[in-house]
C-alpha cells in the first residue's frame, strides 16, 4: 500500500474541505468577525476571506443604517414650563473605525436591527427631553434645526461608547395640551398680517415715490432733452445765419471782384478802342500825310513839266523868229500844238479851279459851323443857367448827367451831318491837317493858274 499517495489524497480532501466550509464573503453593509486560535480578530467588510473550521468562528455586525423613531411619550416642560411631545427621527449605524467596530462587537454583535434602534431610541429620548428643558418654545419652534443639532450633540459621546454614530436627526413634530403653539401662531398671523399690512403699505408708498421720483425723473430727462433739443435747434440758426452772412459776404467779394475785373476789362478795352483810335488818327494822318506828299510831287512834276514847255515853246518861239522865213509851216504846226497843249492846260486849270472853290467852300462852311458851334451847345445848356447848385448823390448820376450832356452834343453833330453833310467830328479832329492840305493845294493852283496866265498872254 503506498501511504505517500494516501497522504497526499487525504492532504487534498482536507484542503477542499476546508476551503468549501471556511470560504467567507462579507457585503459592504455587515461585518463578519472571525475569532479562535489566532490571537488577533479579523474583520471582513465587503470582502471574503477562509477560516479554518473548528477552529475559528464567524460573527456578523450590523452596517446598514438604522431608522429610529423619536418621541417623547409624555410632555415635557420647557425653559418656560410649557409642556410638550416632540416627534423625531434619526438614523443612526455602527461606523467602519476599528475602536468603535471593537465597541460595538461587544454590544451588538450578532444583534439585528431592531435592537440596535431600542438601544439608540432610549438613548435619543433621554438626551431630547433634557434640551427641551433647556430652550424655550419659540426656540424650539423656530429654531428645529438647532434643536437636533444639539440633541445629537449630546447623544455622541454615550453613543460613542456603544460603538454607534448618528448620521443625522429631524425633528418632525412639536404638540401642547395647552395650545400656546396654536395661540403663537394665531398672534404670529395677526402680526404676520399687521407686518404684511405695513409692507404693503410701505411698499404701496415705496412704490407711489419711486413712481413719483420716475415721473420726476422722466419729466426731467424730458425737459433736458427738449432743452438740449432747443439749444441744438438755436446753435443750428445761429451756424446757419452764420454761414448765410458769409456766403453773402463772399458773393459780395465775388460781385465786388466781378464788377472790378468788368470794369478793368471795360477800362482795358477803352483804353484799346482809344488806342485803336489813336492808331487810326495815326494811320490817317500818315496817310493824308503821304497823300500830300504824293501831290505836291505830283505838283512839283507838273509845275516842273510846265516850266519845261515854257522854256521849249521860248525856245521855239526864239527859233520861229530866227527861222521864221525858212520854217514857217513848222512855226505854224508848233503853233497849232502849242493852241493844243493850251486848251487842254486851262481845261486842267479850269477842273482844278472847280475843285479848289469846292474845298474852299466845304471849308469855309465848317468854319462857319464850327463858329457857331459854341452858340448851339450854349442854347442847350441855356436852362442851365437858372440852376444854381446842382448837387449828385452816388457814383452813376454824374456819368449819366454827362452822358446825357453829350447825347445833347451828339444830336447837335447829327443834325449838322443831316442838314449839310458835314461830319464835325471828323471836321474837328482833322481840321489842322485839312487846312494844311487845303493850303498847299491853294498855293499849288495859285501857281499854275498864274503861269497859265502868262502863256496865255505870251501868245
Amino acid at each position: 500500500m503506498n501511504w505517500v499517495a494516501v497522504g497526499i489524497g487525504v492532504a487534498v480532501v482536507l484542503i477542499v474541505v476546508i476551503v468549501t466550509t471556511g470560504y467567507v464573503k462579507a457585503s459592504p453593509d455587515i461585518a463578519f468577525i472571525i475569532t479562535g486560535f489566532r490571537k488577533n480578530v479579523r474583520y471582513v467588510i465587503g470582502r471574503s476571506a477562509v477560516m479554518i473550521p473548528f477552529l475559528e468562528k464567524k460573527d456578523y455586525l450590523i452596517l446598514k443604517l438604522v431608522q429610529v423613531d423619536i418621541r417623547t411619550e409624555s410632555a415635557v416642560p420647557t425653559q418656560e414650563f410649557i409642556n410638550v411631545r416632540v416627534d423625531g427621527v434619526a438614523n443612526v449605524k455602527i461606523d467602519k473605525q476599528s475602536d468603535l467596530i471593537e465597541r460595538a462587537a461587544e454590544n451588538f454583535l450578532n444583534k439585528d436591527d431592531k435592537y440596535i434602534a431600542a438601544i439608540a431610541q432610549q438613548v435619543l429620548e433621554g438626551n431630547m427631553r433634557e434640551i427641551i428643558g433647556q430652550m424655550k418654545l419659540t426656540e424650539l419652534v423656530h429654531n428645529r434645526d438647532v434643536f437636533a443639532q444639539k440633541v445629537q450633540e449630546s447623544t455622541e459621546d454615550e453613543l460613542g461608547r456603544m460603538g454607534l454614530i448618528v448620521v443625522n436627526l429631524t425633528i418632525q413634530n412639536f404638540v401642547d395640551d395647552n395650545q400656546v403653539i396654536e395661540n403663537l401662531g394665531i398672534d404670529n398671523i395677526t402680526k404676520i398680517k399687521k407686518e404684511a399690512a405695513i409692507a404693503k403699505a410701505q411698499s404701496t408708498r415705496d412704490i407711489a415715490i419711486a413712481q413719483s421720483e420716475s415721473d420726476k425723473e422722466a419729466n426731467d430727462a424730458r425737459i433736458t432733452a427738449e432743452t438740449e433739443i432747443e439749444q441744438k435747434n438755436t446753435d443750428l440758426e445761429i451756424k446757419k445765419s452764420q454761414l448765410k452772412d458769409i456766403a453773402e459776404r463772399e458773393r459780395a467779394r465775388a460781385d465786388i471782384a466781378y464788377q472790378i475785373a468788368t470794369e478793368q476789362s471795360r477800362k482795358a478795352l477803352e483804353i484799346e478802342r482809344e488806342n485803336a483810335e489813336i492808331a487810326k488818327a495815326e494811320k490817317q494822318s500818315e496817310r493824308l500825310d503821304k497823300e500830300i506828299e504824293i501831290q505836291e510831287r505830283k505838283l512839283s512834276a507838273e509845275v516842273g513839266k510846265v516850266a519845261e514847255a515854257d522854256r521849249y515853246r521860248e525856245q521855239q518861239i526864239a527859233d520861229a523868229k530866227a527861222y521864221a522865213i525858212e520854217k514857217e509851216a513848222e512855226a505854224m504846226a508848233k503853233k497849232a500844238i502849242a493852241v493844243r497843249e493850251l486848251g487842254l492846260a486851262e481845261a486842267d486849270v479850269m477842273r482844278q479851279k472847280a475843285e479848289a472853290q469846292n474845298v474852299l467852300n466845304q471849308q469855309a462852311l465848317a468854319t462857319r459851323v464850327i463858329d457857331l458851334l459854341p452858340e448851339m451847345i450854349g442854347s442847350l445848356s441855356a436852362p442851365l443857367n437858372n440852376v444854381d447848385t446842382i448837387t449828385m448823390y452816388g457814383e452813376g448820376n454824374v456819368s449819366q448827367f454827362m452822358g446825357d450832356q453829350v447825347k445833347s452834343m451828339e444830336s447837335v453833330f447829327s443834325g449838322v451831318k443831316q442838314a449839310t453833310g458835314l461830319d464835325l467830328a471828323e471836321i474837328m479832329q482833322g481840321k489842322i491837317i485839312a487846312e494844311a492840305t487845303g493850303d498847299a493845294i491853294g498855293k499849288g493852283l495859285h501857281s499854275e493858274i498864274v503861269n497859265h496866265d502868262e502863256v496865255k498872254v505870251e501868245e
